[in-house]
């Protein structure tokens, strides 16, 4: 009877495992770094290549601002897009410009990035976005 209730829990406890397994989505992860472009010093303009693991879903791309001090790993990105080829347009001190021709799941357009003296730069990112399917 000991050996029936030791199965049955087992049997449960594995088939909840194999339920968990089923329905937890797989997280997506980054690839390689597909843009990296001089902005006014210390600043560069990065992309990654995101794969959602996912052959539903689309390769996305993640852009970001960075600076000596700050990383990618310490920030969220500001565009995330299908396109890979996000054009860059005009730039001065704090503001620049980028041209899109995919569709734009996240966009924020205020960067606050650290430089190094610990002072924080104000960046503004204007976006001219012509979705084509």
């Amino acid at each position: 009877m000991k050996a029936i209730k030791t199965l049955f829990f087992l049997m449960v406890l594995l088939s909840g495992l194999f339920t968990a397994w089923l329905f937890i989505p797989i997280p997506a992860t980054m690839d390689k770094q597909t843009l990296d472009v001089p902005l006014s010093e210390p600043f560069k303009l990065v992309a990654y290549r995101s794969n959602p693991n996912d052959a539903s879903k689309p390769l996305t791309y993640h852009y970001y601002v960075i600076s000596d001090v700050v990383g990618v790993d310490d920030m969220d990105p500001f565009l995330i897009t299908t396109d890979q080829f996000v054009k860059l347009g005009e730039f001065d001190e704090n503001t620049f410009n980028l041209t899109v021709n995919g569709k734009i799941e996240s966009y924020t357009n205020d960067l606050w990035i650290q430089k190094a003296d610990g002072k924080l730069q104000h960046l503004y990112v204007s976006v001219d976005a012509n979705y084509v399917r």
